[in-house]
């Protein structure tokens, strides 16, 4: 065999075991690994999501695109001591230049920023130039989480889902959205449009304890001191990239002030919007690399087994595994009083999680819940829980494994019968009035206005086929 048949049968070996030790590490040990059990359980009743008598926070949902853009700009506008912010993806499009900009001038203002970002994608994206500009701010630090390292492919799966953003311990935001236009453009925008859920919480009283602001805070905390997370490497010629994005960025700006004003003179007045709570209380996942030990479904199975009326699931994707399914015990409430709010098969941008929902789609229904799912043209991307109609929880948690095993992921529950009532008001109103509700034979039930959204059979019999083989891997989806 002549010197180059030799070299590339060494090339091809290790990629071979390249591919093997990334496919073992990073995936194969997860469907072995167990989650660590602690006394969580006992050191956490669900007693105390409840309480008699008014709390200290009022809660805003927002539900509107357009306006979950101008709260976060509104928050950000009017910080005067401290942001702490966390979110999973960050994007350098519309919505991002906007947030980046109006976070440069809360700096300058004297307002001390930390910027929590997933290291996932952080390396590849035209977002990182955006970063460098913000370092230029001696108010502002960025912290990466877990950035991706392929030595230790397992470390690859610990992400970063969280959603929030907390503004001087006042007010805090937590939803689904990430930071990118889809979430926040019109309905006349030629791209991808995505609606999702967020709740803005106001501390309305001088003393913070009883407060759920205090608690995200020192989630936030935890998060930005792991030892998965680090500070953003920034070399010389990456300020130089900075300061020419900081320069473009006030192009744009300056554009945008003549264009579109409204941008930039938010001054909301959130009390007059919001609801009264008994008590508001975050539940997030442990920090943790491998599989963790699975604290929100701890709390939400629990929630689910006591509830006495009623049970309504809001999530993008609907996979409830083996595995997870192995956390539930009894539940009381009569399944038809069980209702999930999900994508349609058509509609679910995430084709993982699609095909995941197709192999367990039949089963739900078989068990006598009510399944409505969301047709379109938009795709729904929100998380919420409402129980009894009395508790809501809002947050980054999806029904599915990777969820509850493997990203750190955070929700607010949320003790108000006030704003459960305008929650599910909202959700009838604008999302299942574009829902159809699935039949006990799979099929739809009768809708003159609705269009069921529609997949090419070529298309939709490749993804089941697919499916076969992706489903071994569920514990990922």
């Amino acid at each position: 065999m002549n010197k180059l048949g030799k070299t590339f049968k060494r090339v091809l070996l290790f990629i071979i075991l390249l591919i093997a030790y990334l496919y073992i590490g990073g995936v194969l040990v997860f469907a072995f690994d167990q989650p660590s059990r602690s006394d969580f359980i006992d050191q956490h009743p669900v007693d105390r999501f409840y309480h008699d008598g008014e709390g200290p926070d009022r809660v805003v949902l927002i539900e509107q695109r357009l306006e979950a853009l101008l709260a976060r700009l509104d928050l950000i506008r009017n910080a005067e001591n401290t942001l702490d912010i966390a979110y999973y993806r960050y994007f350098n499009d519309y919505a991002g230049k906007l947030f980046f900009h109006a976070l440069s001038e809360a700096a300058d203002r004297g307002v001390q920023v930390r910027l929590l970002v997933d290291g996932q994608f952080v390396k590849f994206q035209d977002v990182r130039k955006a970063f460098y500009a913000l370092t230029l701010h001696d108010n502002i630090e960025i912290h990466i989480y877990e950035p991706i390292n392929l030595l230790l492919p397992w470390t690859i799966q610990n992400r970063l889902h969280d959603k929030f953003m907390i503004a001087d311990q006042k007010y805090a935001m937590i939803g689904g959205r990430n930071i990118q236009y889809r979430f926040y453009a019109p309905d006349n925008h030629p791209g991808r449009i995505t609606n999702d859920l967020d709740v803005l919480i106001i501390n309305t009283s001088e003393q913070t304890d009883s407060s759920v602001i205090p608690q995200m805070s020192r989630y936030f905390d935890s998060l930005w001191s792991s030892s998965y997370t680090k500070p953003l490497k920034v070399k010389r010629s990456d300020l130089k990239k900075g300061k020419a994005y900081q320069d473009a960025l006030e192009a744009f700006i300056t554009k945008e002030r003549r264009i579109n004003p409204h941008f930039f003179q938010s001054a909301i007045d959130w009390l007059s919007h919001s609801y009264p709570t008994r008590r508001v209380t975050l539940i997030h996942n442990p920090i943790e690399r491998l599989n963790k030990e699975p604290w929100i479904w701890y709390d939400l199975t629990r929630l689910v087994e006591r509830a006495e009326s009623s049970v309504f699931i809001l999530s993008p994707y609907v996979v409830p595994t083996r595995k997870m399914l192995e956390y539930i015990d009894d539940i009381k409430v009569p399944s038809e009083h069980i209702t999930f709010f999900t994508n349609s098969i058509p509609v679910n941008p995430n084709r993982f999680g699609m095909m995941g929902y197709m192999k367990r789609r039949n089963d739900l229904v078989d068990k006598g819940y009510k399944i409505y799912e969301y047709q379109g043209p938009e795709t729904f991307h929100g998380k919420a829980f409402m129980i009894d109609e009395r508790l809501t929880l809002i947050g980054s948690f999806n029904l599915d494994a990777r969820s509850t095993f493997l990203s750190t992921e955070s929700m607010v529950v949320i003790d108000s019968v006030e704003f459960a009532e305008h929650f599910k008001t909202v959700i009838e109103n604008k999302y299942l009035n574009k829902s159809l509700l699935v039949l006990e034979d799979y099929t739809y039930g009768p809708n003159p206005i609705i269009t069921p959204a529609t997949m090419k059979q070529r298309e939709l019999r490749l993804y089941k086929l697919l499916g076969i083989v992706f489903n071994w891997h569920d514990y990922m989806i």
